[in-house]
């Protein structure tokens, strides 16, 4: 089960001795050890010392024989017993298997009284383990994938809820780029945020535009918006940004040329009829992505957006070949793929 299956299950006080956490997300995995914590003790992970009531183990150090050894031994300070095993190369395809040892595991997921409780986490296991099957079959698999497009921002937008605060769709943007889409990057800044906005409940552009570090890749990504828009003074913005930055020029040309190969691309499956969210998932873009590119690709006729990447061609031939200085070389490319007129198509 993902995630917030696992977490809703764990909430209502249905726990299993045993727990396999896989997935990329180690940040949800950390808050759902905080959970089950709370849950087994009476009280928050934080509040517990690691010895005397937590035991961290390294996996790639400790065997599995050793982790049930100490499942099965009486804690000195404390009735019951919360380990975390950390890289549990068990449950991997590299790992070779010891039916003995399986087996101890096994017979220890099926009790019912322990006071015990262990939490394995491995990013990458094997789904033909037996220890993986049955950790599956009695629901203490429990799954992280990285959390990309409307997840993400549902996530963000319900973690936000709960306090009583809205976020608009231009500050969710800017705030996943920023954070270039890491869980534990954008709860830093939300908690900065929260703390900003004092007694008003709305994060705004005007928030995260004073608040969030002006990160390149966000601004490459409002460049090519801004040229999708066709809003000159915008597009030049942020061209003089990046080049401040220090952003080599080749590399801005490289993104505008992929910017205009996404709208080329989105024009495309816009005239075959195409549904936004089945285009977002064929440009291989996040959903809020994809609806912009739709939006953008709308204002273009596609044999202008074919002149357009063969505008990029010349200036990338120009920039390379020394004719023309790189940054003024940007400026005219940007002032030539806004300034073309056409009619739609």
């Amino acid at each position: 089960m993902y995630y917030w299956q696992g977490k809703k299950k764990i909430e209502s006080g249905k726990l299993s001795p045993a727990y396999l956490f896989t997935g990329e997300e180690d940040f949800l995995q950390d808050e759902l050890l905080s959970v089950l914590a709370e849950k087994f003790f009476g009280e928050p992970l934080g509040n517990l010392t690691s010895g005397e009531s937590i035991d961290k183990l390294d996996g790639r150090e400790t065997s599995l024989e050793a982790v049930i050894d100490l499942l099965l031994t009486p804690s000195l300070f404390r009735s019951s017993r919360f380990i975390v095993v950390r890289h549990a190369q068990y449950f991997s395809d590299a790992h070779a298997a010891n039916e003995t040892k399986e087996n101890a595991l096994l017979q220890f997921l099926q009790r019912e009284d322990s006071d015990s409780l262990v939490v394995f986490i491995c990013e990458k296991i094997s789904r033909r383990s037996r220890l993986v099957k049955a950790l599956e079959q009695a629901e203490a698999l429990i799954e992280f994938p990285p959390l990309r497009g409307e997840a993400l921002q549902g996530w963000i937008k319900e973690r936000l809820r709960k306090e009583g605060i809205s976020i608009t769709a231009d500050a969710l943007q800017d705030l996943i780029l920023a954070a270039n889409s890491d869980l534990r990057t954008i709860d830093s800044e939300l908690k900065k945020m929260r703390l900003y906005l004092g007694g008003r409940r709305q994060i705004t552009s005007e928030e995260t535009a004073k608040l969030l570090p002006q990160r390149s890749e966000a601004n490459i990504f409002k460049l090519g918006d801004a040229l999708g828009e066709r809003k000159l003074d915008l597009a030049l913005k942020y061209l003089k940004e990046l080049l401040r930055q220090g952003e080599p020029p080749i590399l801005i040309l490289h993104m505008i040329a992929r910017h205009y190969r996404l709208l080329y691309r989105a024009k495309h499956l816009l005239q075959e009829g195409m549904e936004l969210r089945t285009t977002a998932s064929a440009l291989g873009v996040p959903f809020f992505v994809g609806r912009k590119l739709i939006e953008q690709a709308r204002r273009y006729p596609l044999t202008l957006l074919a002149d357009g990447l063969l505008s990029i061609q010349e200036t990338d031939c120009q920039v390379k070949s020394g004719l023309v200085e790189p940054s003024l070389a940007l400026e005219l490319l940007a002032a030539r793929l806004i300034g073309a007129k056409g009619g739609k198509s």
